[in-house]
């Protein structure tokens, strides 16, 4: 009996070690899988989404909406449909199973588009990392047009609104486009429909191509992506995007040889080890803009690197982020102007793929660059509130509301949160204006052999009858005013030399006045050609280039002999630039 009753407690104490046995086991294996219980919610809260966008869209979305939404619709076979269909279910199953993010790029499909009264042969793909990409009856397509009139061949993103936080990124883009004078990325609301049946409101996106540059007005140039001094920074599938051939992708590039060279000596900046090089290029006004309004967002991930994109602009050697991907964040009511700083900053320090907005903060100064960071999120805020109440703005959210009001009436209650607590804790600050400007006064014939630089401070005047003689390469740059006042018997004349590379630069918002002058044997701008040789790739296709000027007058005046370039004059970006009696010869 003794030995029974031993052996019974010996399967009792067996069975107890078995339970500790498959607890430490579960938590190894819960442990493992990493973010395996976030998945699992994500993928349960996909569910639901797909149940909530099911109901929205029994109610026809493409009649309640086609008074005020253009429709685009997707013809494609069953086959390539089922394709992009088996795509979009591996993308999830694998995300299910791993928790790794999408880095594949997907297969283009043949489709033919039809959008307003236009029609296009087209290509049609899957793209997105994030698993909001891959939604049931919401996912992200990528259409490539193979020409025709209005399409092109441009490509357009075709995405649910939720992908950019509703109305979050058009605002946001909205707010740099206007008040920055930065590129703008536009979403606008259409009706999607595939073989005809409707799949509700998308927002058809500009893709970084030319085409988003000439609509926003700015030169021919490439846009791209970097890592700064190393990889691209973030999660594992992030990791594989980099190459050896450089962390970086340029999404696009103008043909020839000359875009090719320049776009890697560029994007070797990113990767030298000496961020005060790169630093000197970037245009500071638009990438403070680009961290002020993610200050105001207390929202990080548009400065991410693999999230910043960059637009070179050929015509002032300036390096211009863009802003996408936003979200937005309460601030908190009691706290200061200070402190939110502080949070803020000390995310941007410890984040490693924040390495180059941190060091670009440093670079400024950390007090300076605060400050002109704290100014930038203040205008944002209040060029916002005067927005939310435009037609242009009440147009665009009617056109989402049918099937997303929810979401953006929080979104909006956030915005105008943020804005009076971003105007209650900042007070703006104005560069004070200078009393007057110093003055430069040229009287007598002089030869340039070094860069003459006429600063914003400053004012040019010169005497009738005086030869300004460039030599070496030397160029003129005006950010001031200038006075440049010749007469009929006494023109003042700008020469260059056979063997110089000589140009004029003229970004000033000052009038400026250039009567009976003479600009003969200059040449578009090319500092490739200063010593060091390639220490500085600024290059503009004409001689005289007058880029965000306004109210510049040339009178009289005689434009002859342009030795090298596309170009005697490039007006662009200008206001009030008057040409009267000037002639052109030879050029």
């Amino acid at each position: 009996m003794k030995i029974l009753q031993f052996k019974n407690s010996s399967k009792k104490i067996l069975s107890k070690k078995a339970i500790i046995l498959y607890v430490i086991v579960g938590i190894i294996l819960f442990l493992s899988s990493g973010s395996l219980i976030n998945r699992f919610l994500h993928f349960e809260s996909a569910k639901i989404e797909s149940y909530i966008h099911k109901e929205l869209l029994s109610i026809d979305s493409l009649v309640s909406n086609k008074k005020n939404l253009d429709t685009i619709n997707i013809l494609i076979n069953k086959e390539s449909f089922s394709l992009i269909e088996k795509t979009r279910k591996m993308v999830l199953k694998k995300y299910f199973k791993t928790g790794i993010q999408n880095i594949q790029k997907h297969d283009y499909h043949n489709v033919f588009t039809k959008y307003k009264n236009y029609t296009a042969n087209s290509k049609i793909k899957l793209f997105g990392m994030n698993t909001d990409h891959y939604h049931k009856n919401k996912p992200s397509f990528r259409i490539k047009f193979k020409g025709g009139e209005f399409f092109a061949k441009k490509k357009v993103n075709l995405l649910s609104p939720k992908t950019r936080s509703f109305q979050i990124d058009h605002i946001y883009n909205q707010t740099y486009k206007n008040k920055f004078e930065g590129i703008g990325i536009e979403q606008t609301p259409i009706i999607l429909c595939i073989n005809n049946q409707s799949r509700g409101v998308y927002f058809m996106e500009d893709f970084f191509d030319k085409y988003l540059i000439e609509k926003n007005n700015k030169k021919e140039s490439f846009i791209f992506e970097s890592g700064f001094n190393g990889k691209f920074q973030g999660s594992n599938p992030i990791s594989k995007l980099n190459t050896e051939d450089g962390y970086f992708n340029i999404n696009t590039l103008p043909k020839g040889q000359k875009w090719e060279s320049l776009s890697k000596r560029i994007v070797s900046l990113f990767h030298n080890n000496n961020p005060n090089e790169l630093f000197k290029i970037i245009d500071k006004k638009k990438l403070n803009a680009i961290i002020g309004l993610c200050f105001f967002a207390q929202e990080h991930h548009p400065l991410l690197d693999i999230n910043l994109h960059w637009y070179y602009n050929s015509v002032n050697n300036k390096l211009e982020p863009l802003i996408r991907e936003s979200y937005i964040h309460k601030i908190p009511i009691d706290y200061s102007s200070d402190i939110i700083w502080e949070k803020f900053y000390k995310k941007i320090c410890t984040e490693p793929a924040l390495k180059l907005i941190k060091q670009w903060i440093v670079y400024q100064g950390e007090d300076n660059a605060k400050e002109m960071i704290l100014q930038s999120a203040l205008k944002s805020a209040l060029y916002i509130e005067k927005y939310l109440e435009t037609n242009s703005y009440k147009d665009f959210i009617s056109k989402i509301n049918t099937e997303f009001s929810y979401n953006t009436t929080k979104q909006e209650i956030m915005l105008r949160h943020n804005i009076t607590q971003i105007i209650s804790k900042i007070n703006l600050t104005e560069t004070p204006q200078l009393i007057r400007d110093s003055l430069i006064n040229i009287t007598n014939d002089i030869t340039i052999e070094k860069d003459l630089i006429i600063a914003k401070n400053i004012t040019l005047t010169i005497n009738p009858g005086v030869n300004i003689i460039f030599l070496d390469n030397a160029n003129i740059y005006i950010y001031g005013r200038v006075n440049v006042l010749g007469n009929s018997s006494d023109p003042i004349k700008f020469i260059g030399s056979e063997n110089s590379n000589s140009s004029i630069y003229i970004n000033s918002s000052k009038e400026s006045q250039f009567t009976f002058c003479e600009f003969s044997k200059l040449s578009a701008l090319n500092n490739n050609l200063k010593i060091p040789l390639f220490k500085d790739f600024w290059q503009t296709s004409s001689a005289i280039t007058l880029y965000e000027s306004k109210n510049i007058s040339f009178n009289n005046c005689l434009f002859t002999n342009n030795q090298h370039g596309d170009d005697m004059i490039n007006v662009v970006r200008c206001d009030s630039i008057k040409f009267k009696n000037c002639n052109f010869n030879n050029i």
